[in-house]
């Protein structure tokens, strides 16, 4: 399994609990600081980081059963660029899963939602973490730019996924999509 942008590894550690476990978890994130601090003493099954661009990964063609990304796509420079390598990278028959923030779509939610992490989070967080780099104000900045839950479902087919469906959670903040590359490419 393969985790795009994978941080401190969250998810990697979480996957390291699927039943059954997987034989190997690879991680690849931009930032080598948080692979730095990534600690994966207590998972029993192998596990590899990779200091890589989410546009150019380091791995052949067809070769994990599963990729997944968390709150990751929406920060690819190039975001069908980054879906066409994890299609690349999925074996025939292997699935896709991202989780990534989005705006709610009723318009009462939308409103909690902007206030919530427009002002709350970055007030919260320079308060208690002192964040004066602005991390929270880009994370909400980032969610208002990305493109709606449709459209980066279009954007998994385009990249050859099948079978794409897309539930929202967390009141229309959080979608999760789940898509299966075809087990030939005829498209």
């Amino acid at each position: 399994m393969l985790d795009i942008c994978c941080g401190t590894g969250d998810m990697l550690r979480a996957l390291a609990q699927a039943t059954p476990p997987p034989a190997l978890l690879v991680g690849v994130d931009f930032a080598g600081q948080m692979l730095a601090r990534a600690n994966f003493a207590a998972v029993r099954v192998p596990v590899h980081v990779i200091r890589a661009d989410a546009l150019r990964l380091p791995l052949a063609d067809d070769t994990v059963d599963a990729v997944t990304c968390a709150f990751g796509v929406r920060n690819f420079a190039d975001v069908p660029r980054g879906l066409a390598e994890m299609h690349r990278v999925t074996r025939p028959g292997g699935r896709v899963v991202i989780l990534e923030f989005a705006l709610p779509e009723h318009p009462v939610w939308r409103v909690f939602h902007r206030l919530y992490v427009g002002r709350f989070l970055p007030l919260l967080a320079a308060m208690v973490n002192r964040d004066r780099i602005g991390a929270y104000r880009y994370l909400a900045r980032s969610i208002r730019m990305f493109e709606p839950a449709r459209e980066l479902a279009r954007r998994l087919e385009a990249a050859g996924f099948r079978q794409v469906t897309w539930r929202t959670m967390n009141f229309g903040g959080v979608v999760l999509y789940r898509g299966v590359k075809p087990p030939t490419d005829a498209g």
